[in-house]
């Protein structure tokens, strides 16, 4: 919440503030290099939230451009077993912490996209003619080709880590790929041609069938779609791999290594995998790592903390 400027559990912050409260506080000292800096995050129920770095207010979403910190929760399994919409938000998010200038291009994309098929269902009404869509055809071609070359970008970059850490994590020989699909054409003109050429299509579906808003991310070991074949552990190793794929990623983009928060993430590994887990995170920067069975926890943590009840363990 005061690093990334949003909680990785809920867009609803109220929801943040514990029971019978008017509102929550984070406070973070922060030693990025040589520097340290406080961070605050104040939530109150019905006002917006309040993000100060060293007592100055800052926008939170300038705060991911600052600070990298990468969560696990159980419920982000959904990136490795559900619809590719799951997945491209995923690259949409990781993107936005990797390059933060093309934080704003999958917003751009979306509403040029949501102009286009507002004005198809027009068309398809008669209230206007086809042509209107020209000037809309250009803007989403131009739009898609930045989003899909950018997509394009790290899916390549975190191809290598994610079969290496998946070999390593899922103590398996079988080669593991991580492959970018597109929704359509990469280049900006053969873009613009498909939209054309299906512009009769797309008026009578009301909507755009070709373009980035189709894409996907198809993660296989041995050749076999995890997403489809895999088993709930192979399905959590493999999500667990593109995650610190990402913070590798990360810590070699901007020269400073992220901030790994892992939640229950050794359930339903071996104890094998949950040693590789606790030693490949260690190795990428500062983790703090939760678990609900202390047994789960491999030797040589350097600091644990016991939560009973709500209450710090003395």
């Amino acid at each position: 919440l005061a690093l990334a400027g949003r909680s990785f559990r809920t867009a609803a912050h109220d929801q943040c503030i514990a029971r019978g409260a008017s509102f929550a506080r984070v406070e973070l000292d922060v030693l990025d290099g040589a520097h340290e800096r406080r961070l605050v995050a104040v939530l109150e129920r019905g006002r917006p939230r309040r993000h100060e770095e060293d007592g100055v207010p800052v926008p939170a979403g300038e705060l991911v451009a600052r600070y990298a910190a990468l969560a696990f929760v159980p419920d982000r399994l959904a990136v490795v077993k559900r619809s590719p919409a799951v997945r491209r938000a995923y690259l949409d998010a990781a993107i936005a912490r990797l390059w933060p200038p093309y934080a704003r291009l999958a917003g751009a994309h979306a509403r040029a996209l949501a102009q286009r098929g507002a004005l198809l269902r027009r068309v398809r009404a008669g209230a206007v003619g086809a042509a209107a869509l020209d000037p809309w055809d250009a803007q989403l071609a131009q739009l898609d080709a930045e989003v899909h070359a950018v997509r394009a970008r790290l899916c390549a970059r975190l191809a290598p880590g994610f079969a290496e850490l998946l070999a390593t994590i899922g103590g398996t020989a079988a080669t593991a790929e991580l492959r970018y699909r597109p929704g359509g054409p990469a280049d900006e003109g053969a873009i613009h041609e498909a939209l054309v050429e299906r512009r009769a299509s797309d008026v009578a579906r009301a909507m755009t069938g070709v373009g980035s808003h189709l894409d996907d991310v198809v993660l296989e070991v041995g050749g076999r779609d995890v997403r489809v074949y895999g088993s709930q552990g192979e399905q959590r190793s493999a999500y667990v791999a593109l995650v610190l794929a990402e913070a590798a990623l990360l810590g070699e983009v901007r020269a400073s290594a992220p901030v790994l928060l892992l939640d229950d993430v050794l359930s339903e590994l071996d104890p094998t995998r949950r040693a590789a887990v606790v030693a490949t995170a260690s190795r990428l920067g500062q983790t703090l790592l939760t678990a609900t069975d202390d047994a789960v926890v491999p030797p040589g943590i350097p600091l644990r903390i016991g939560v009973r009840a709500g209450a710090v363990d003395a």
